[in-house]
């Protein structure tokens, strides 16, 4: 996975990024599947991705289940708030427009984004 990671980083880097959640339907026997019984797939693999205008993938992330934080100063963010902390460490001082859903915003986040670009 860091090696996808470090492939996709040699790519030419877009101004407009995207991070969300992606699903990868799975029937084999890991232990980082999700299961959802609500859902007509119910295993899956559930991973955070950050992605351009065109849908080139620059970074992404397996989701492992609830993880305690051990950076205090981050967990008023939430588990949202710490993917897009994570999925941006690559892009400080690039000045990129970053498009979120409801699930990653929050204030505080923001305000942290905001003190990370100067």
């Amino acid at each position: 996975m860091s090696r996808l990671n470090e492939n996709f980083k040699k790519c030419r880097l877009f101004t407009l990024h995207s991070i969300d959640k992606s699903v990868v339907l799975f029937k084999g026997r890991p232990s980082l599947k999700q299961f959802n019984p609500k859902k007509l797939k119910k295993r899956r693999f559930k991973l955070w991705c950050r992605a351009d205008w065109s849908g080139y993938m620059y970074q992404f992330g397996v989701y492992q289940g609830h993880q305690t934080d051990t950076d205090k100063s981050k967990k008023e963010f939430g588990q949202g708030g710490k993917v897009v902390d994570e999925m941006t460490k690559s892009l400080s001082g690039k000045n990129p427009i970053i498009i979120l859903d409801n699930y990653f915003s929050s204030t505080p986040l923001f305000e942290y984004l905001k003190t990370k670009q100067k």
